[in-house]
């Protein structure tokens, strides 16, 4: 299996830039070295700080981009053989965007392109989009509203952002294609029995059709790649923790002093384990 290009949707890296150091990005530079086609990518909210191109000089995404084999995706039009072509459009924005700002960045960079032939068109983006009946605490867009914006105008939104899985499905006549995050950078409940993939994608340019399947990457068993039983105690601590939050809430403290806050944690109405984290806690704390 041979890949013409690697489109990637963002998020170099799951730490905020200044956080990012030397050993990292050289691992994804290393790893850049080792595709065997050129990569085109869109920048992730953590890739920028304020999430805008114009700290872009500031970033470790600008040291990838340097590469001779990575390339900034806005637009890319790519020649076939056939009867059609194939169009990425990468989407800039990444906070406060709504469907109609993507169909009118669309309907723009469309008009700019200098197509001799009908295309085929794919959305890149890295922006927190939902399937229908699914939805979160946080600002998302729905994938009903995308559809629907772009219907008749792409064929294909990619996106990134979301780390969850939520396949390939088809909304309004588009196709969105989300897998989730390549890496199980977090210790999340979904990331203890996620498999990270990837999507091949293939175009029939005689007949302008794109077609995806999602392909499971090699990846260690869950046990190597978290350590669980840290995982339990962690758990434990922060259920501690809340119960420990509540009871400081109905306590009265006599004395500001090391050993009057020990009164007070032996004096409240939560059990042994979390008297003795709390206390060790406050013996850890320079007075």
């Amino acid at each position: 299996m041979k890949a013409d290009r690697l489109i990637q949707k963002g998020d170099w890296f799951h730490l905020r830039p200044h956080r990012v150091g030397y050993e990292l990005l050289n691992d994804a530079l290393d790893m850049v070295d080792e595709a065997p086609c050129p990569v085109h990518t869109i920048p992730g909210n953590h890739d920028l700080p304020d999430g805008s191109m114009e700290s872009l000089d500031r970033t470790p995404f600008k040291v990838i981009l340097r590469h001779s084999k990575v390339h900034l995706l806005d637009r890319l039009l790519v020649p076939t053989d056939g009867a059609f072509e194939l169009l990425f459009i990468g989407f800039p924005k990444l906070y406060d965007v709504t469907s109609e700002e993507i169909r009118s960045y669309v309907e723009q960079v469309v008009r700019s392109v200098d197509q001799t032939k009908s295309s085929a068109k794919v959305l890149v983006c890295h922006l927190p989009i939902m399937p229908p009946d699914v939805s979160q605490p946080y600002d998302y867009i729905s994938a009903v509203d995308v559809a629907a914006a772009l219907k008749g105008m792409v064929n294909v939104v990619s996106y990134g952002h979301v780390h969850d899985n939520h396949g390939i499905y088809n909304v309004g006549g588009v196709a969105f294609v989300n897998v989730g995050a390549v890496s199980r950078d977090s210790v999340h409940e979904y990331n203890l029995t996620r498999q990270p993939a990837v999507v091949l994608g293939a175009f029939d340019s005689s007949a302008g059709k794109l077609a995806f399947r999602e392909m499971i990457l090699p990846h260690a068993p869950v046990e190597e790649a978290y350590d669980l039983e840290k995982l339990k105690e962690d758990k434990a601590d922060a259920k501690a923790f809340e119960s420990f939050m509540l009871a400081v809430g109905s306590s009265e403290l006599e004395e500001i002093t090391l050993e009057g806050l020990k009164a007070m944690i032996h004096a409240m109405d939560v059990g042994p384990p979390v008297k003795s984290k709390a206390v060790e806690f406050l013996e850890r704390v320079s007075w």
